[in-house]
């Protein structure tokens, strides 16, 4: 028997086509502002003291459909229903017409990044 146990996740990479749409995309519109600059196509966001997420461009953006296999993280924010108006007025390409519901009180969407890769918002509405 293995003594080892899943604990938390400590970071998340996000593999990019266009280096550039993607980091606006993070930092500017998520609002992703603690930025350690690795070199010009990749870089670290602070999220917190614990955990964080890489950017890294220079992949190139595969044909990919939504319901396909992948992996993804989800982002806990203070109002699911404000980011979800946030991306829809931003454009962005949302995977649900409205908040998904989880719990009494717990609500989840997904969206696309630039490269599209699906990216996952939860928290209370």
């Amino acid at each position: 028997m293995y003594d080892s146990v899943i604990t938390g996740i400590g970071i998340g990479c996000v593999f990019a086509s266009n280096y550039a749409d993607s980091f606006r995309f993070y930092h500017e519109l998520l609002e992703l502002s603690d930025v350690v600059t690795m070199n010009e196509h990749s870089c670290y966001f602070v999220i917190n003291e614990k955990v964080g997420i890489y950017l890294i461009g220079g992949y190139q953006l595969p044909a990919r459909n939504p319901e396909c296999v992948g992996t993804t993280f989800a982002f806990e924010v203070t109002s699911v229903q404000q980011m979800f108006n946030k991306m829809r007025d931003a454009g962005i390409q949302l995977l649900h017409s409205d908040l998904v519901q989880m719990t009494d009180t717990d609500f989840w969407f997904q969206c696309l990044d630039p490269s599209g890769n699906i990216i996952e918002f939860i928290g209370k509405k």
